[in-house]
């Protein structure tokens, strides 16, 4: 391929250690010079390097250290799970490593899980960044990361300034919001890991069944079965056991305010709100309910923060709702 298009996909990668000190690292697949990646349906696992003692993770499950400007790195439905054992203090680990905030990262239906035993370590994260810009595709969504029990070493998120817990905090950040908010997290079991392959055990529920969204050039996992409309996160489509999220709480009305009034009905008003803070994720978008009386009717389903009426009466009252929803229920 052309150095502006880069292809790797469907490999099994596993079994790489380094054996090096201080700044050595291993990694399964690392991103160098290139205008456009696209990384899918790939495995990774037992990758290691207990020895080493760089602060920006020594051990890397896929690593974007490189990329061009303008560029993009697609990384979809990929399967990436670390279990190193640290040998010495300062060791660092990460499922998803990003040292160059060069290209825009487009993260979706990836398994990221980090199991890496730090007792005489220092930090595992999921997604390890070594900068705080904003490199983040507003678009990346559908992920499951887990990094152990949450602690402060052990972290869904970590970029040296940030660090995030929990799916919320994370959510929430400057350098991650809007996207992510259909991103899960669980220690997701799997079915012995032979060989490279790394299936999820199919009678345990997970959110890795029809957990995805579809896109639109991955229509086959790594070894050539059919995704489905909902796709399973990672590189494997199978038949498992489907894990219901928590129903999202309730969104936040923002504007217009409850009891605003002069509001002008021959421009168009925007209804927005805030997503919630807490339950589970909003997969199914928001349902809007608008209308004059005080249990408006159902106008439409959005995955906005905002939705536009117009062609409002003079004189009348109007009220409105907004239901976030995911396949657990709603609020």
């Amino acid at each position: 391929r052309t150095p502006s298009n880069h292809l790797i996909i469907r490999n099994i990668i596993y079994n790489i250690t380094s054996t090096g000190t201080s700044t050595g690292t291993a990694a399964g697949i690392d991103v160098g010079t290139g205008l456009e990646y696209n990384i899918y349906n790939n495995m990774v696992s037992d990758i290691k390097a207990p020895a080493s003692t760089t602060t920006s993770a020594g051990t890397r499950g896929i690593s974007v250290s490189g990329g061009s400007t303008g560029g993009i790195v697609r990384i979809y439905n990929n399967t990436v799970v670390l279990n190193d054992v640290s040998a010495v203090a300062g060791y660092t680990s990460a499922a998803l490593h990003n040292s160059s905030s060069t290209p825009t990262l487009d993260v979706r239906n990836n398994i990221f899980i980090n199991l890496s035993d730090i007792s005489t370590g220092t930090r595992v994260a999921a997604f390890y960044k070594t900068f705080t810009t904003d490199n983040f595709d507003n678009n990346s969504n559908n992920n499951l990361y887990y990094a152990g029990n949450p602690d402060p070493n052990h972290l869904i998120y970590y970029d040296g300034t940030n660090s995030a817990l929990d799916m919320v905090t994370y959510q929430a950040l400057s350098a991650i919001l809007p996207a992510e908010g259909a991103s899960v997290t669980e220690n997701t079991v799997f079915d012995p890991i032979v060989g490279g392959i790394i299936r999820p055990e199919a009678s345990n529920p997970t959110y890795v069944e029809s957990g995805g969204q579809s896109v639109a050039f991955i229509i086959t996992d790594f070894e050539g079965d059919t995704r489905s409309a909902t796709p399973d996160l990672g590189a494997d489509e199978g038949n498992f056991t489907q894990q219901l999220p928590p129903a999202p709480d309730c969104a936040t009305l923002v504007s217009p305010a409850d009891g605003t009034n002069n509001i002008c009905g021959y421009t168009s008003n925007v209804l927005s709100w805030t997503p919630p803070t807490s339950g589970g994720p909003v997969t199914l978008g928001y349902d809007v309910y608008f209308g004059t009386t005080p249990s408006p009717a159902f106008v439409a389903n959005t995955t906005s923060l905002s939705y536009t009426v117009s062609g409002l009466s003079p004189n009348t009252t109007y009220y409105w709702s907004v239901i976030p929803k995911n396949a657990g229920g709603e609020p």
